[in-house]
C-alpha cells in the first residue's frame, strides 16, 4: 500500500475502535461503480413477496443474501468479478487490526459472505438496532468477531434508508434501547462503510423513489465458523482454481 493508503487505513482503524464504524471515501472510482451496477443488474434477485414477508418476520430487510443458501448464491461462487474487492489489502488490513485475535495457528480473517443489498422503496422496511456479533456466543466489548462492509452503489442518505449507528456502543456491556438516538451515515457511490459486529446499528425506511444498492462483504475471525460454508458451496476443482489470496480467505 502507498503512504496515503496506510494513513487512510490507520485512521479507519482508529475510528472503528472509537466509534464502531468508519467510511472510506472514494473506495472505488466511477468506472468501478458502473461495473457494480452492471453486476447488480445481473446477479441481484429480490426476494419474492412470500419470502419477503417471512424475512420481515425475522427482522430481515434485504435480499437473498440473508437466506440459508447464501453461500451457494454468493457472488464468490457465481463470478470472479468481485475478487479484487473482497481481497482488497486496505480492507483486510483493517479487519486484521480490529477483529478479536485468536490462536496463532489459525488464519487471521475469513470471508463470510458477499452479495448485493437494496433497500426497498416506500415500504415498511426498517431494520431495528442489532449487533452482528450476536450470532456467536462469545463477547468481549470493543473487540468484534465480525467486520461488515457496505460498498455504496447508489447514494446513501437518511431519506433513502441509510445505515444507522449508535456511536461508541461497541464498548458498552449492555443492550441499547430500541429507540436510542442514532446517526445515519451518508455516502456517495463508491464510498465504503466498515463496522465491527459489536456496534449497535440498523437502517431506516427508503422514502425516496430511488434505489439504495450496495455490495456487502462480510469478514469474520479466522478461528470462527463463518456464517456461510464456502467449502460446501465450491467443488474441490473450483477451490483449486481460485486465486491464492481469495482461497486463503475461504
Amino acid at each position: 500500500m502507498s503512504t496515503d493508503e496506510n494513513l487512510c487505513v490507520d485512521q479507519a482503524i482508529t475510528e472503528i475502535n472509537k466509534n464502531g464504524y468508519t467510511i472510506l471515501r472514494g473506495f472505488v472510482d466511477q468506472q468501478g461503480v458502473e461495473d457494480l451496477k452492471r453486476l447488480a443488474d445481473k446477479y441481484f434477485k429480490p426476494l419474492g413477496m412470500e419470502a419477503r414477508r417471512a424475512a420481515a418476520a425475522r427482522d430481515y430487510s434485504y435480499s437473498e443474501f440473508d437466506s440459508k443458501e447464501a453461500a451457494r448464491k454468493s457472488l464468490l461462487v457465481q463470478t470472479r468479478e468481485v475478487d479484487d474487492l473482497v481481497t482488497d489489502q486496505r480492507v483486510l488490513s483493517i479487519a486484521e487490526a480490529v477483529l478479536l485475535e485468536g490462536p496463532p495457528y489459525y488464519r487471521r480473517v475469513r470471508t463470510a459472505g458477499t452479495g448485493f443489498k437494496d433497500a426497498y422503496t416506500r415500504e415498511r422496511d426498517v431494520r431495528s438496532l442489532h449487533r452482528d456479533d450476536a450470532i456467536y456466543p462469545v463477547r468481549i466489548p470493543g473487540k468484534p468477531l465480525v467486520l461488515n462492509t457496505l460498498l455504496a452503489i447508489d447514494e446513501f442518505t437518511p431519506e433513502s434508508g441509510s445505515t444507522t449507528f449508535v456511536p461508541g456502543s461497541h464498548l458498552w456491556d449492555k443492550p441499547v434501547d430500541p429507540d436510542h438516538e442514532t446517526v445515519a451515515i451518508e455516502m456517495d457511490p463508491g464510498d465504503l462503510a466498515l463496522f465491527g459486529g459489536e456496534v449497535w446499528h440498523g437502517h431506516g425506511q427508503n422514502k425516496t423513489n430511488g434505489r439504495q444498492r450496495c455490495l456487502a462483504m462480510l469478514y469474520v475471525c479466522g478461528w470462527l465458523q463463518p456464517f456461510n460454508d464456502y467449502n460446501a458451496a465450491f467443488s474441490d476443482e473450483q477451490l483449486a482454481e481460485l486465486p491464492e489470496n481469495l482461497a486463503e480467505l475461504i
